[in-house]
This record gives structure tokens, C-alpha cells and sequence, in this order.
């Protein structure tokens, strides 16, 4: 008896050691995992730094989808009348849940282009590579946090402000709204200085930076600094109007000279734009604004933009931004009448 006791025991034991054994080997590092830690070693790892940065810009709380609702739709000059009540009430500030995928998105999706600016921020100062290079990277990563801030701030008003990759979410406690905007001015400021006047297609200049941080001067009523920055813009030399406004909307005419700051999207794939790879790249507000028949009409635009666009040129022809800007009778919609497609005469949808 005492033998089998002592040899189950024994066996315990070793299958106790094996078990152990085990785990740890299953318990490895991935040597060729990036981290933090090994990243950022050169002008490649930066340039792939920015480059996550401005991918976020197409996530689906920023400019893929959602943020359309909270400006566009929010404002005097759109409506929802959204089957999904919850939708349409978000945009009237009706909202009853916390946690609305459409209004916690925007939050979360702009925090991760705040985390990878910071990433930029902390760590490129130390990459040895080409200055005006490593210049341009910082300076691009101040300018897409303060356009994050800037969206953060004007939806949400007392936001945490997160300046550092090492900062704790959960803990970071509110800013108050003059900070939040202080900290936005901050960083167009720094990229106004070390942005270039050209770019890259898709990246910042400082045109760009000039005209958000004239946007949020604006916002805050300073009307003379804002007038000195669109001033600077103009006499630049670098942008002028277009002859056809319709150039403004058209694929074979994007990146234009209008254009102060363009997100890039895909019209190769539409869908979900999400951050994983081989997703989509696609814009989605066309799918979410569009007439029946060709999209869901959540967000629609108001009758009375009309009026506003009523008066005749200097030929006597109607306003050519009209019919550029807004679906109405008896305009064709996508090759098909009103009455084709079964929708009401008075409805008027976003043609932009």
C-alpha cells in the first residue's frame, strides 16, 4: 500500500514539474513584435509613426462617418429623421445612453490619434535622422493633435487632456475648455512654424495649420488674429478658388487648389473603415446622407438651404452651387425622377 502511495505521489510531483515546464515554455516574448521599447529606432520607424497618426483621420469617429452627424446634422442646416431613434435623438442632443456607439466612438477614435501623435512626439526626438525630416514628423503630429483637441473639445467641452504616451486614460483628470483650446492653439502653433509650405499629397502644410487655428480663433470671437492668418493664406500664393465649383466634390479633381487639408479616403473599397489590415478605406457619409434607392437617408439637409442659394448670377442663370449642394425636385436623382423612386417632392437630401 505504502508503495502505491509513494508512487502516486512521485507522479504528482513530476506531473506538477512537467506542467510547470510547460507553461513556460508557452510563456514567450515575440522577438519580432514591435513595442514601444524597440520601435523607434529610425527615419522609417518615424515616417511609419506618422502615417498611423493620419490613419486615424479615416476611423469611424472622426471623418469616416460619425463626426457628419455631430456637425452637419447637429447644426441649423441638417436634420435626421434616422429609423434608428437613438441616432436621430443624438443629433437633436437627446441622449438617453451613456454609451451610443455613434457619440462614444467619436470619443475613442480621436483619443487614438491623440495616443499616436504622443507616440511621435515622445519618442522621434530621439531617432537620429534627418533633421528637417524629423522637423516635419513633429511638426505633423502637433498639428493632428490639435485638430484631434479641437474636435474633442467642441463636442465634448471638459475633455482629459492627454500630452503623454505614458498617461494613464482612466486616470487623466478634466481640462476645462479655455485649457483644452489653449493646448489645441499650442500645437497649430508649433506645426504653423516648422510645417512646410508644400507637402506630400494628404499631408499637412501650413496653410493647413493657418486655417485651423484661424477656425478656432474664430470659435473664440478673436476675429483679428483669425483675419491675419486667412490674410497670410491668400497671399501665400499657394491656393486660389476654382473656376468650377463642382471641382470641389469631383474624384479627378481632388487635392485641388482650394484644398487646405484633404482626408484621404478609398473609393476602390467602401465600408467599415477599421484599423486593422487589408479594412476599408472607404467614405461613408455618401452611404449614411444618400436619397433613397442609393443610400439610407440618416442625415438629411434642410429645405431652406435653397432660399439661400436663390439668387441669380450675373447671366441671370441660378446659383450653380445649388444644385451641386442639394438633391431637390425636380432634380434627377441618380438618373431616376422623384416620382420614380417614390420620394415625397418637398424632400431635399445632401448632394455633397
Amino acid at each position: 500500500m505504502n508503495f502505491y502511495k509513494r508512487t502516486t505521489v512521485a507522479l504528482l510531483g513530476a506531473l506538477a514539474i512537467t506542467t510547470s515546464c510547460q507553461k513556460d515554455l508557452l510563456d514567450k516574448v515575440n522577438p519580432n513584435q514591435p513595442t514601444v521599447e524597440n520601435f523607434w529606432k529610425t527615419a522609417t520607424d518615424a515616417q511609419a509613426g506618422v502615417t498611423a497618426a493620419y490613419s486615424a483621420l479615416q476611423f469611424p469617429g472622426t471623418y469616416a462617418r460619425w463626426i457628419h452627424f455631430a456637425t452637419d446634422i447637429r447644426s441649423d442646416e441638417g436634420y435626421s429623421l434616422s429609423p434608428w431613434t437613438d441616432l436621430a435623438n443624438s443629433t437633436r442632443f437627446v441622449q438617453l445612453d451613456y454609451d451610443l456607439e455613434p457619440i462614444r466612438v467619436i470619443w475613442e477614435d480621436h483619443y487614438r490619434g491623440v495616443y499616436r501623435c504622443n507616440q511621435i512626439l515622445a519618442n522621434v526626438p530621439g531617432i537620429q535622422m534627418d533633421a528637417t525630416l524629423q522637423k516635419t514628423a513633429l511638426a505633423e503630429a502637433h498639428f493632428l493633435r490639435g485638430l484631434y483637441y479641437f474636435n474633442l473639445v467642441t463636442h465634448f467641452g471638459n475633455v482629459p487632456l492627454i500630452l503623454d504616451p505614458s498617461t494613464v486614460r482612466s486616470t487623466a483628470p478634466q481640462a476645462t475648455i479655455a485649457q483644452g483650446m489653449a493646448q489645441v492653439v499650442s500645437d497649430l502653433q508649433a506645426a504653423i512654424t516648422d510645417l512646410p509650405v508644400s507637402n506630400t499629397v494628404g499631408h499637412a502644410t501650413k496653410g493647413s495649420a493657418q486655417a485651423i487655428l484661424g477656425r478656432v480663433y474664430m470659435q473664440q470671437r478673436k476675429w483679428s488674429e483669425a483675419s491675419a492668418l486667412f490674410t497670410s493664406i491668400i497671399n501665400s500664393g499657394k491656393y486660389a478658388l476654382v473656376s468650377n465649383y463642382l471641382d470641389n466634390f469631383t474624384i479627378a479633381n481632388e487635392n485641388n487648389s482650394e484644398s487646405l487639408f484633404e482626408v484621404q479616403f478609398s473609393s476602390v473599397n467602401q465600408g467599415g473603415g477599421q484599423d486593422v489590415a487589408g479594412a476599408s478605406e472607404g467614405f461613408e457619409r455618401p452611404q449614411f446622407f444618400g436619397p433613397p434607392g442609393i443610400g439610407w437617408t440618416d442625415g438629411r439637409a434642410r429645405p431652406w438651404l435653397l432660399d439661400e442659394m436663390s439668387d441669380k448670377t450675373v447671366t441671370g442663370d441660378g446659383d450653380p452651387r445649388r444644385d451641386i449642394t442639394v438633391f431637390h425636385y425636380p432634380m434627377l436623382l441618380f438618373g431616376q425622377t422623384y416620382q420614380t423612386r417614390g420620394v415625397p417632392l418637398t424632400d431635399t437630401f445632401w448632394h455633397k
